[in-house]
């Protein structure tokens, strides 16, 4: 492969250069077409990226033709399919379509420069806001034109006609991505923060709603470029993320649910570019010739990716090309080329070989693959029966190669595919672990707060991004009875040991899942390969940007069956405590940690403990290789610890703690009763709770007793929902309730810091979720779940918001975050002082604060002593730099400003006190 730079490729405003929002080849493969910031689409050759020298490249034409019809930036070019047509939609509500004339343009309007292409536009489709992305339809549809606009409405016109089709409504966001399916039965529309909505292309009806790892809350980009593979059996979705990791997902067509994901950007993915081009990978170990799709991925990190689908890394990394986000990205037709475009203005690209991509696949072939993989069958083709694989297409031109003497290997007709389709189609099938749904047909797409996450192992090999792919549901070849559910009681095993502890089996373990009871309807063709999928086990593989690899979700919302649960079960007694129930296995995640033998990074280290009888078994692995084992008396109920040490509870009230090598660092401790909850920090704080309801906090370092305590007042260990420990090393209590609880050494009382009844304004929500601090943490795990209030709270109630707020922030030690709060309670002040919503006190509060900052006060306020003094602020510079400047925005309160002006000026203010 050859990276190479276009440097000719320059967008330019005023003396600056602007940035190009968008990238496209023609179909035939000799121009591309770029919008920019500076109003332009421009029209280049892409001949003069081919010529070897830069003698012959100076005078060979580069910019074929400058279009400036648009009067603000331009978001997106298109080309049609047939090269026919160019496509552009941007700020300023228009969508112009230009069609190529003969003979040379005319000079740019405005401009010196001389067009060499003459292009004009052909057809206007005025927009309700910016525009976002255009589509063109595919072969069946090619005169058709998708458009979406920031107004949440996607259009498709039909360009010939000059008539609009359908009108698709259904976002209330902003739409950042577009896309057709090739096969042109539906429209797939991203907008920000809601997921993917697939249409019918024909009635515009809402087909599905995809949102499995796109409905968060992260600041996106102003591209999402979404994009339907070439084959038409799944769509590539952007700006995903799994925490920790930020993903592409990958959703298939049968019941439009994500399987798998692509992960390792350090930012979200902007782009998705699927290369139109199928490609042949040679066989291996005597196994017939498969394809595979292409896609390239481009980020907000300023890195993109290109991936060959049946590997689990990509092939090419492209860093250090630019220092802005990908903004878009195209193949060319022969699928060969990729050039890249980013927000700073830069546009680069690489040059594949056959031997690194694979020998790409025919258009006649092409056509046949894509109608069979999808179960579709072209009008045309509607009397004969059509080629599912490339593997068929071959058995085909043996058997017309094949002496009329010989039999025939696979008669014409047969609908029992071989072995060898059969493995090629169950690699390009995507099925479900989700059969729930929504009202209207859709798909439930929940995941449980506690995802599993798989970690990556060791091993060398290029640092990239790791395709981690869900366990496929089926049962083993040729049986067809093996799609029977796991068994009650190893299905209860598993979830108990995933919800205790919040993670999944080790590393290397096998992830087998039951088949679904029922599946998406199939035509006769595939119908009977369907019912003996073959059953996949896919290893994730090392990678040093994604040392965690992604979090795979459990499906315990999947309806339950007569099959799955026993006949004389017994509905579970919750009243009684967790520890009574005893599992089998449990499986702890301590943390990352350097392997000095795996250049790749940071791997995971694993305590996994198996109860056999009266004793039971632990192991320390890290990534797949164990690292110590132990066999210890009793039944273990609890596992916690991180890397400096493990912590392991027993039902007999035992806990026994070993170091990073497995070697006993204390002796046993006796509670009176078993351990509901273990954690840890960073450190070595160990933090219990037993199921009589005493808490216990140990420094293992120093092998000495923190705090003991009762969470008697706060209901009990039954209402506690789970436990931490905070930035300060104070403990942390989750009621069932929602409210948060935080032990206060100095007052030695539980205190409130996080209330589930208090009305959550929804500026305040908003804010708690770009501070991120402990205090916004906590309010946003408490208001989980509800959305904030469409209209603000009374003006006082926001105040006794904030004030509840930096007083949480105290309680929990954190004097940064108190003064982020103590901000924004000086600007409420300010705004709410001469309203008809003040209640008379603001004013006489705000002088409070203003004089405590600087010393003056009365020193009841000691709130304010201990965060200054912890966060080291010059509290003049502060209140002369920032308090001031918002007090003097408000002219009801001149005199205070004039009087804290005069304060700062004044000799006597004790700068000790400051």
């Amino acid at each position: 492969m050859k990276a190479f730079a276009l440097p000719w490729v320059v967008h330019s405003q005023g003396k600056d250069e602007a940035g190009i929002h968008s990238i496209d080849f023609a179909s035939c493969g000799l121009r591309f077409a770029t919008g920019g910031q500076d109003h332009k689409v421009k029209i280049w050759s892409f001949a003069s990226a081919l010529v070897g020298d830069d003698e012959s490249r100076a005078q060979a034409p580069t910019l074929l033709c400058t279009l400036s019809r648009h009067s603000s930036a331009v978001q997106t070019v298109r080309f049609s399919l047939s090269g026919e047509f160019l496509a552009s939609g941007g700020a300023d509500k228009q969508v112009l379509v230009y069609s190529l004339h003969p003979g040379e343009g005319s000079t740019t309007l405005g401009g010196k420069e001389k067009n060499i292409e003459n292009w004009r536009v052909h057809r206007m489709f005025p927009q309700g806001l910016d525009v976002s992305e255009v589509a063109w339809g595919p072969e069946s549809k090619k005169n058709l034109l998708a458009t979406a606009s920031y107004d949440g409405s996607v259009n498709v016109y039909d360009v010939e006609g000059n008539r609009a089709l359908l009108s698709l409504r259904g976002h209330k966001n902003l739409i950042k991505g577009l896309c057709w399916d090739p096969l042109g039965e539906f429209i797939a529309s991203q907008a920000e923060g809601e997921g993917i909505i697939v249409w019918n292309a024909s009635s515009g009806e809402r087909v599905a709603k995809l949102v499995k790892n796109l409905t968060h809350n992260l600041k996106a980009f102003e591209q999402s470029r979404l994009d339907w593979g070439p084959t038409g059996r799944c769509i590539a979705g952007t700006v995903g993320y799994n925490a920790p990791c930020f993903v592409a997902p990958l959703f298939g067509r049968d019941k439009w649910t994500s399987d798998c994901a692509l992960i390792g950007h350090q930012n979200l993915v902007t782009v998705a570019r699927y290369n139109p081009k199928l490609f042949l990978q040679p066989a291996e170990g005597g196994k017939s010739p498969s394809v595979s799709e292409c896609i390239a991925l481009g980020s907000g990190d300023s890195t993109f990716t290109v991936w060959l689908c049946h590997e689990f890394s990509p092939i090419f990394r492209g860093v250090k090309f630019t220092t802005s986000a990908i903004s878009d990205m195209t193949w060319s037709r022969d699928g060969y080329t990729l050039l890249v475009s980013s927000i700073d203005g830069k546009v680069f690209g690489v040059n594949f070989k056959e031997s690194e991509l694979g020998e790409a696949v025919s258009d006649e072939e092409m056509e046949k693959i894509l109608y069979g993989a999808t179960g579709s069958v072209k009008s045309s083709d509607k009397k004969l029966p059509v080629p599912e694989t490339f593997e068929q297409l071959r058995l085909e031109k043996t058997k017309r190669a094949a002496t009329p003497s010989s039999p025939p290997r696979i008669p014409v007709g047969v609908a029992q595919p071989s072995t060898a389709a059969k493995k090629l189609l169950d690699r390009m099938r995507f099925t479900s672990h989700d059969n729930e749904q929504n009202d209207g047909g859709e798909k439930s797409e929940k995941m449980d707060s506690a995802a599993r996450k798989a970690t990556a192992g060791g091993g060398g090999g290029v640092a990239g991004p790791a395709v981690v792919e869900s366990p496929r549901a089926g049962a083993k070849a040729g049986d067809a009875s093996s799609n029977e559910p796991a068994s009650a009681e190893q299905t209860n095993v598993q979830q108990k040991a995933n919800d205790e502890n919040g993670v999944g089996p080790s590393v290397g373990a096998k992830r087998d899942a039951s088949a679904q009871d029922s599946e998406a309807p199939q035509n006769a063709s595939t119908k009977e390969s369907s019912r003996k999928r073959l059953k996949v086990e896919k290893r994730i593989q090392p990678t040093a940007l994604s040392p965690e690899g992604v979090a795979l979700p459990r499906n315990p919302s999947r309806p339950t069956t007569s099959k799955d649960v026993p006949e004389k079960r017994k509905a579970p007694d919750r009243s009684k405590p967790k520890s009574e129930g005893i599992q089998k296995a449990f499986s702890f995640r301590l943390g990352a940690a350097n392997d000095q033998g795996d250049a790749s990074g940071e791997v995971a280290m694993r305590l996994e403990a198996l109860n056999e009888g009266s004793r039971a078994r632990l192991v320390c692995k890290r990534g797949t290789q164990q690292v110590w084992s132990s066999m210890v008396k009793g039944t273990v109920v609890k596992l916690g610890g991180n890397l400096n040490f493990s912590a392991v509870a027993t039902k007999e009230g035992f806990l026994r703690v070993f170091d990073a090598v497995g070697r006993q660092l204390l002796s046993l401790i006796k509670w009176k009763s078993s351990a509901l909850f273990l954690e840890t920090d960073n450190d070595f704080r160990l933090l219990a709770v037993l199921s009589d309801g005493h808490l216990h906090m140990y420094d293992i370092r120093r092998m000495t007793s923190i705090l003991k305590t009762s969470t008697e007042h706060l209901g009990g260990a039954s209402q506690v929902a789970s436990v931490s420990i905070s930035a300060s090393g104070r403990p942390v209590v989750y009621l069932k309730n929602r409210d948060t609880y935080v032990y206060t050494p100095e007052m030695e009382e539980w205190v409130l810091v996080a209330d589930s009844s208090r009305p959550y304004p929804g500026f305040l929500w908003r804010m708690a979720k770009d501070n991120c601090g402990e205090v916004g943490k906590l309010q946003l795990r408490t208001g989980e779940g509800s959305n904030p209030p469409p209209i603000s709270p009374h003006p006082v109630q926001c105040l006794e918001f904030l004030e509840a707020n930096m007083c949480a922030a105290r309680s929990l030690d954190a004097p940064s975050e108190f003064m982020h709060w103590l901000t924004v309670y000086i600007r409420n002040l300010v705004s709410v002082v001469g309203t008809p919503q003040a209640s008379g006190n603001e004013e006489q509060k705000l002088r409070k604060v203003c004089m405590d900052l600087l010393g003056l006060g009365d020193g009841i306020a000691s709130d304010l002593e201990w965060a200054v003094g912890k966060a080291t602020i010059d509290c003049r510079k502060w209140v002369e730099q920032e308090v001031i400047y918002e007090i003097g925005r408000n002219r009801e309160l001149q005199r205070l400003r004039e009087e804290l002006e005069g304060l700062l000026e004044c000799d006597d203010v004790d700068d000790s006190l400051i």
